[in-house]
């Protein structure tokens, strides 16, 4: 089970990133490369909230903070525990 809602999480992300910026992303996608401005972050991150019925923390809304896709993914995990 947990490692079917990592999934759900994940290609949620993964398609919330190509409805922003219409590329192809993988869990291992890197965010430099990814090259989202800050209004597209804080978009992906709303979009993330409204799915899962979230919350990030301020200290997580910075896009330094995520190397990749995963380890945005790894936050929402922790929010919905």
């Amino acid at each position: 089970m947990c490692g079917e809602m990592t999934h759900i999480y994940l290609d949620f992300v993964i398609s919330c990133i190509y409805e922003i910026k219409k590329i192809k992303v993988n869990k291992n996608s890197k965010f430099v490369e990814i090259d989202l401005d800050s209004i597209e972050f804080v978009q992906l991150l709303v979009n993330i909230e409204n799915k899962f019925k979230i919350e990030f923390k301020e200290e997580e809304l910075n896009l330094e903070l995520y190397k990749n896709v995963n380890d945005l993914v790894k936050i929402v995990k922790k929010h919905i525990k």
